[in-house]
């Protein structure tokens, strides 16, 4: 009988390759939900187009839709001459009913006559309004009515005087003017006779 050795089984050694990692989009966060309660609204965080906002639009949860504002005055317009204005708005029944007032403007130096009495629209400042900010003492209006007799549609906004804080932030009452369909006009500034006055009516009762 033959005895045979026992055979050898060797292997080639091999170094182990993980599979190649698939690229990730790296995820965005924005920053936390929060309330701002000078302009009524809730800034929930970023996409590709900016800041995103929120904005209870029934009177009962928005105190800004809540407020009224009556005033008239004068202030120097763009081209260095006189305005007049005035502004008297509100929503019935405490605030939380239909919205009425009349908005009219004269610019004797433009040639512009403006009368608005359907309003749309009041609640905190969302659009550029300058010189008026986006305070707790500012508003917003939108509407139609007319100018120089034609069909328009336009953008108001006020604000009172606020002589509390820091230098910077006081002001004297301020007034804005756009129109936004049917003409092309725009106008703002500083009062220089004449008063705003803006009122906030109870807290939000939903938040």
């Amino acid at each position: 009988m033959t005895l045979r050795s026992p055979r050898r089984l060797c292997s080639t050694p091999t170094t182990r390759q993980d599979p190649p990692a698939t690229p990730t989009t790296p995820t965005f966060r924005g920053p936390d939900p929060r309330y701002d309660g000078e302009s009524c609204y809730w800034y929930t965080g970023w996409n590709q187009g900016g800041l995103v906002s929120i904005e209870l639009t029934n009177p009962e949860y928005n105190a800004c839709m809540r407020k009224t504002v009556k005033g008239q005055g004068s202030f120097i317009g763009r081209t260095g001459k006189k305005v007049q204005f005035s502004v008297n708005a509100k929503r019935g029944d405490g605030g939380l009913g239909a919205l009425g007032g009349t908005v009219t403007l004269t610019d004797n130096a433009n040639k512009a006559n403006i009368y608005i009495d359907k309003l749309t629209l009041l609640g905190g400042v969302r659009d550029d309004c300058a010189p008026v900010t986006a305070r707790g003492s500012a508003l917003q209006l939108e509407g139609t009515g007319t100018y120089n007799g034609r069909t328009a549609s336009f953008r108001v906004c006020a604000q009172e005087s606020r002589d509390e804080g820091s230098v910077a932030l006081r002001h004297g009452e301020r007034f804005f003017l756009s129109c936004t369909a049917g003409c092309a006009y725009e106008t703002g500034g500083e009062l220089t006779s004449g008063t705003i006055n803006v009122k906030r009516r109870q807290e939000d009762l939903g938040i």
